[in-house]
């Protein structure tokens, strides 16, 4: 049973780094054009570095609640 919420919650926490890591290398590849309009001074401005942390703890925290309900 414990399998079964941990394996999820890891592979979600690991997708979120996985995802958002992806994002922040696509923000620095963009060039000043792209940088110049509105998407791109919104986009840049977005911690990707502390949200991946932060979601990922989500799904971590998530799996602690489920296993501590379940035993």
């Amino acid at each position: 049973v414990a399998a079964s919420v941990v394996g999820p919650a890891l592979l979600g926490a690991f997708g979120t780094i996985r995802v958002l890591t992806n994002m922040k290398l696509i923000v620095a590849e963009m060039d000043a054009k792209m940088l110049a309009t509105n998407w791109g001074k919104e986009i840049s401005s977005i911690p990707f570095g502390i949200l991946k942390f932060i979601f990922a703890g989500v799904f971590v925290a998530i799996a602690i609640v489920q296993l501590i309900t379940i035993y």
